[in-house]
């Protein structure tokens, strides 16, 4: 392929009238391929000016190459002014289009934010996660977006999620959200709707847990005879299984009957229900057995189906319980079984934990004295008269 010389020639222009002029005509070979062409009118000063220019363009092409020519003059001016107005902040004009090109011009298009929380919520549910985790995430990104409606994904700033973030003074809630939203934008960085998370440089809180708070043994003796005494709660397989087996709520919620084996003592909390779909089966003490049995049936849910709300706020108050622990039921299960058997590594497997860190760091109270286990451990329902009596067989 022949290439563009850069070189002086004489051309002819026509008007519209049908008249012609001459000129000389300066030929610049483009970068990549093809050319753009100057022209000095046709007298001897425009002579000297396309010479002179012609020299200039030879020893910018001796000494830099084509790209150096091949750059219109007005770009050269505007360069030089973009370089200068970007010289206080210590960028580069390169610095500057890579800025631009990733912010402005997004590779994957640009995406409002209540666009891409609909995409990224629909992607989690095709992936299989559950739906009660997509429901969280979405709640808290779309309270996120409610502040900053019509705004584009490659738009949200740093200082804008702090913004955000500052409006809830709980360290706890503040580390669970920085984490909610850094999972989104980093879903919304692969998908190139963002150049990057601005979550990345945000300094995650640390948490200072304290002890993790539990029923007191006439506090669950109390919740468990009154669940007894009104069963048209049907709350009572629900507090059992939370006291004694130590289920995770949501667990509880999703559980039939046909998972409670009394031949063989064991729930089967299966990939269905469990967390994060890690099957595992927990052990029932005689005490759980006793409390079921009454209640036992050959299918169906154990967590009541109806108003179960409401009922949970009646079966409080009939109790006089008046503040409930967070996952006080769990909580008082792992607290109390490795208070009373004295095998951290029983009690994890118990619970579903692959290792004993997440007892020691969220479960365990360190408060439990070893008759107050004891005591726990042994309430069991009286043959009659709907009380609980301590229990006087063998637990496990």
């Amino acid at each position: 392929m022949r290439r563009t010389a850069l070189e002086i020639t004489k051309a002819k222009v026509r008007r519209a009238d049908g008249t012609t002029d001459q000129y000389y005509c300066l030929t610049i070979p483009r970068l990549g391929g093809g050319r753009r062409r100057r022209f000095f009118p046709h007298t001897l000063e425009g002579k000297r000016e396309a010479r002179t220019v012609l020299q200039i363009l030879k020893n910018q092409l001796e000494n830099e190459g084509i790209a150096a020519v091949s750059v219109p003059q007005e770009l050269r001016a505007e360069a030089v002014k973009c370089q200068q107005l970007l010289e206080p902040v210590g960028s580069s004009l390169t610095d500057a289009v890579q800025f631009y090109l990733k912010h402005a011009k997004p590779v994957g298009g640009k995406k409002s934010l209540t666009d891409a929380i609909a995409e990224f919520a629909d992607s989690k549910r095709r992936a299989g996660r559950r739906e009660s985790y997509v429901r969280i995430l979405e709640w808290v990104l779309k309270a996120f977006a409610a502040n900053y409606k019509d705004r584009n994904v490659n738009e949200i700033s740093r200082h804008q999620v702090e913004a955000w973030l500052d409006g809830n003074q709980n360290l706890a809630t503040r580390k669970n959200r920085i984490r909610d939203l850094s999972i989104f934008f980093e879903f919304c960085r692969r998908r190139g709707y963002c150049a990057s998370n601005p979550l990345e440089n945000i300094e995650r809180p640390i948490v200072t847990r304290g002890r993790p708070e539990i029923f007191k043994v006439d506090e669950a003796a109390a919740l468990l005879s009154t669940a007894d005494l009104h069963p048209e709660l049907g709350f009572l397989p629900a507090i059992a299984i939370g006291l004694f087996a130590g289920l995770r709520t949501e667990e509880i919620k999703k559980l039939d009957w046909r998972n409670i084996d009394f031949e063989h003592r064991i729930i089967d909390v299966d990939e269905r229900i469990a967390k994060r779909r890690q099957q595992r089966n927990v052990d029932m003490c005689d005490g759980l057995i006793a409390w079921l049995t009454p209640h036992a049936k050959a299918r169906g849910p154990v967590y009541p189906v109806e108003a179960a709300r409401r009922k949970m706020i009646q079966l409080r108050e009939l109790a006089r319980i008046a503040k409930w622990p967070t996952n006080g039921l769990r909580h008082s299960y792992g607290s109390y079984h490795v208070a009373h058997f004295q095998n951290p590594n029983l009690t994890a497997v118990q619970m579903g934990h692959a290792t004993t860190d997440m007892l020691f760091n969220h479960y365990r109270n360190y408060r439990i004295r070893r008759n107050d286990a004891e005591s726990y451990w042994k309430l069991a329902p009286a043959a009659a008269g709907k009380k609980v009596v301590a229990f006087p067989n063998r637990t496990s």
